[in-house]
């Protein structure tokens, strides 16, 4: 036998401690802990079970793997996702950031926390500091290597271009600051010298301006503004001020005015008004990323004005005027004050005071967190995506400036891609459904969306595509419908999420078209349907459990997980008296 090694630290007797735990604690505690590490997933797979083929079952789901629905990778990452988000999790962990929050002023890997209630967008904060569109992210073990090949903006950008000129069309690239390019100081603790961007900016924008590609950079404007005192930015939320959007509207409108062609269009300087200043007050996005409990007000509410713009001879104001002479391309710059649950107003926004200052309606198409791909997209492949590009004048494409600069890991866990699109030769919308249709269908085609954790966004919609089976009412011509589906909702996943494919649903389906109130939320579509007039599923109707049926449930689950803490009890009570018993017998 070797001989054992002493202990060096038996020398210092004086320090010694020792703590004993009697069998029954440690029982008690063995007990609690293993109760804690069992309850909430026997009560989620009860209740999941108890919900029928429209459950997700845990214990069931993650070995049950289907090859014509995805890879086994691609199976066991979605499993895993939803195993993490089980809604078990979502308290502790708000609370959790509350407490971090409150206590260290420590955000979260959506919003960072700077002075005097400031907060800021962590990946625009990324765009400053990361390899840019320039330089290649290089490879590392980490990543995945069957990963789809990665494309840059520029390249995006230039093709696009071209695409337009060949049409007869200008394109006019605006990149909106982002926060901490303009006002950094109160994250970093000191006053910048000029705008933040990222190093590779000038030359990125000076390779666009030799391809012939308008670039309205406003970084400096936007900075002396900050200088002089103006507020550029909400405190708590990503978005600009409205007095900031307006202003750059009037400057957008000087640009636009001096162009050739704009005398040759018809305008009405006086075809729209401002309507009275409306005070809102809100909580910003920046605060909803933190995720916080609700109830829990850490910093407060935020207010701005908002002036609405409205019809000079009365009537409903449009931004969707697809005979302009004009296209806006957007994402939420132009959404908020808009778009009513981005909860600051509607009928404000970037597009309406642009048409205003322009005395003319714009052709707007704005996603939330989809102006790198998504709306290009859909500008060239909606109905009659050709004969309506050849009438236009100009594409006015305002998008964030983070979304240029961001390298391939962050963008890609943004949702930013910068793809090619092709614009479509299909006819002008007809025969659209004058009456909603109702129709049985087989999902064949499910569009991935992000994880409402995660995205930058609240709300998304995704497209389906479904095999028309039988038309119950109205009257539908095409063999597949392009339906469009509510994918979550104030980060909150829709009972139509969980639709796979192979599901069969009665849907009732109006035109997406007429859906003006869902034109600038975010769309997940994979399609390449481009021929099919998009839908909006008003209804959707044999998948999916009743409210009543998940609150039944949730209860019987409930009472469920009981009876198993009572009987586990009994087991571990009964284990430890049986020990209790031989160490006594052996000791006598």
């Amino acid at each position: 036998m070797p001989e054992q090694l002493p202990n060096p630290y038996e020398k210092f007797d004086a320090h010694r401690s020792e703590v004993r735990v009697g069998h029954g604690l440690a029982w008690l505690l063995t007990f609690v802990f293993l109760l804690l590490c069992l309850l909430p997933p026997f009560w989620r797979n009860v209740n999941q079970f108890l919900q029928g083929p429209n459950g997700w079952t845990p214990v069931v789901e993650l070995f049950r793997h289907d090859p014509e629905r995805g890879t086994l990778r691609e199976h066991l990452r979605k499993a895993e996702g939803k195993i993490e988000n089980a809604e078990y999790t979502v308290a502790p962990r708000q609370w959790m950031q509350a407490l971090l929050t409150s206590t260290l002023r420590e955000g979260n890997r959506k919003t960072a926390i700077g002075d005097d209630g400031w907060l800021y967008f962590r990946p625009a904060i990324d765009a400053v500091t990361g390899y840019g569109p320039l330089k290649p992210e290089p490879d590392t073990v980490a990543k995945d290597p069957n990963r789809e090949p990665w494309n840059g903006p520029l390249d995006a950008i230039v093709r696009f271009n071209e695409q337009l000129e060949g049409y007869g069309a200008e394109l006019i690239l605006m990149p909106i600051p982002v926060k901490p390019m303009i006002q950094p100081e109160s994250l970093t603790g000191r006053p910048a010298e000029g705008p933040i961007s990222h190093p590779d900016a000038e030359r990125f924008y000076a390779a666009l301006r030799e391809r012939g590609i308008e670039v309205l950079d406003l970084a400096d404007e936007w900075f002396a503004a900050a200088r002089e005192g103006d507020q550029v930015f909400l405190k708590q939320d990503t978005h600009w001020t409205p007095e900031m959007m307006q202003a750059t509207a009037r400057r957008v409108a000087t640009y636009l005015k001096g162009q050739a062609w704009f005398d040759e269009t018809w305008v009405n300087a006086e075809r729209f008004e401002s309507a009275d200043p409306l005070n809102l007050t809100a909580s910003g996005d920046l605060v909803d990323n933190l995720e916080l409990p609700e109830g829990v007000a850490i910093f407060g509410e935020e207010k701005a004005s908002v002036t609405p713009v409205k019809p000079t001879g009365g009537g409903e104001m449009s931004i969707y005027d697809t005979g302009s002479p004009v296209v806006l391309l957007g994402d939420s710059f132009t959404n908020i004050y808009h778009q009513e649950n981005m909860k600051w107003g509607t009928g404000a926004g970037f597009a309406e005071h642009l048409s205003r200052e322009l005395g003319l309606a714009l052709d707007t198409i704005a996603q939330n967190g989809q102006a790198s791909t998504g709306v290009r997209k859909n500008l060239a492949t909606r109905p009659g995506a050709e004969i309506l590009i050849r009438q236009k004048k100009a594409v006015l494409w305002a998008i964030a400036a983070r979304d240029l600069f961001l390298s391939e890991t962050v963008a890609r866990a943004e949702g930013v891609a910068w793809k090619d699109v092709e614009f479509q030769d299909t006819p002008l919308p007809s025969g659209e459904p004058a009456q909603p249709v109702r129709l049985r269908g087989k999902l064949t085609k499910k569009s991935a969306f992000q994880d409402p954790a995660t995205a930058p966004y609240e709300a998304s919609l995704y497209a389906a595509e479904y095999k028309v089976l039988e038309v119950l009412e109205g009257e539908y011509r095409e063999d597949t419908a392009l339906v469009f589906l509510w994918a979550f909702r104030d980060r909150k996943l829709s009972t139509e999420a969980a639709y796979e494919v192979g599901d069969i649903h009665e849907l009732t389906l109006v035109p997406m078209a007429s859906k003006t109130d869902l034109q600038g939320i975010n769309q997940a579509n994979d399609s390449d349907r481009f021929e099919l007039v998009p839908l909006w599923a008003e209804k959707a109707e044999g998948a999916g459990p009743s409210e009543d049926a998940v609150e039944r449930a949730s209860r019987t689950a409930s009472v469920a997980t009981a009876v198993f803490c009572f009987l586990f009890g009994g087991v571990i009570l009964g284990v430890y008296r049986r020990k209790r018993a031989l160490r006594a017998g052996a000791e006598s």
